[in-house]
Parts: C-alpha cells; sequence; structure tokens
C-alpha cells in the first residue's frame, strides 16, 4: 500500500473524484491539502532547502489510504466503460464464460487486453 500511494500523480486523483462524481469544491479541498506538503533534509544538523513533491500520497496520513482507493475506483470504472464500449477486451476465463481486463492489488496493476489498437489507446 505505501509504495502504490507513492506513484499517485494529484492530476490523476482530481481526475478521478471529478469522474466518480465528487464536487468541484470538495476536489479543490482534497487537492490543497494533499499538494500542501513540503520536505526539508537535514544531514549532519544542516537543514537544506525546503521542495515540494510533484505527486505521492503522504504515508501515515489516515486519508491516503482512502484517496489511493478513489483513484483505484475510478480507474476500475474508466476500465469497466471501455470494455462495455467495446474499446478494450479482456482474457477469457475458462471456457470464455467471462472475462478479466484487470486486477489490482497493494502495490502493483495488471491489465489484460488484446492486441488491437483500440485496447492499447485505451489504456
Amino acid at each position: 500500500m505505501s509504495k502504490a500511494c507513492d506513484r499517485v500523480e494529484w492530476d490523476f486523483l482530481a481526475e478521478m473524484m471529478t469522474h466518480l462524481g465528487f464536487h468541484a469544491d470538495w476536489i479543490v479541498l482534497i487537492v490543497r491539502c494533499v499538494c500542501s506538503v513540503s520536505y526539508s533534509v537535514s544531514l549532519n544538523g544542516s537543514n537544506g532547502e525546503w521542495f515540494s513533491p510533484s505527486r505521492d500520497l503522504r504515508q501515515g496520513d489516515p486519508l491516503s489510504p482512502c484517496l489511493f482507493f478513489i483513484c483505484v475506483e475510478g480507474f476500475s470504472r474508466l476500465i469497466n466503460e471501455a470494455k462495455q464500449k467495446g474499446l478494450m477486451r479482456g482474457a477469457s476465463v475458462g471456457r470464455e464464460i467471462f472475462s478479466i481486463n484487470h486486477l489490482f492489488f497493494p502495490n502493483d496493476c495488471i491489465l489484460f487486453g488484446d492486441d488491437y489498437n483500440e485496447g492499447a489507446n485505451v489504456v
């Protein structure tokens, strides 16, 4: 979970919240909370200059797991919408009873698809 939170782009979080129907004011408030962090590295008692990251959800922040799952849910819905529109096909399971198009793990995402341009463009 901590590794996956390190990879979340703030713009992607805002897009997923928009896609899931969050109110614009709420999205602005959440993005401000996420973007407000800055760091300074201390080496041998001497503090370096302050810098701000351009992505990441803070580890240990109680809000971070919720925001990560918003990203997972939004991305999952986008992929399912593409599948329903016939833009992306998943891998058949069993005797083609159903197909799988994505799996999410705490530190990985696996996408299953075909070799057609439409599926690659969707991704």
